[in-house]
């Protein structure tokens, strides 16, 4: 069963964005790490995850409606 979650790549990781972005669809209990490594996304380049504005992680497990935001690390100074 799929289903389908909204993602939002910062900085970046913007260009990484798939054009169904809004309404990705992804098998029920993939997980952040999953998702990363379908989209092509360097997991060492990932530094904060958020899913529905709460705090998450690589191995969090996505649910159907999810927002997933993704932000690499950024310089500064």
């Amino acid at each position: 069963m799929n289903i389908n979650i909204k993602i939002k790549l910062f900085a970046t990781l913007r260009a990484l964005s798939p054009e169904t972005a809004d309404h990705y669809s992804i098998p029920a209990g993939t997980t952040v790490y999953a998702l990363l490594e379908e989209l092509k996304i360097p997991v060492e380049e990932v530094n904060l995850v958020f899913i529905n504005g709460n705090c998450g992680n690589l191995t969090s497990i996505l649910e159907g409606g999810d927002r997933l935001s993704v932000f690499p690390s950024l310089g500064g100074g």
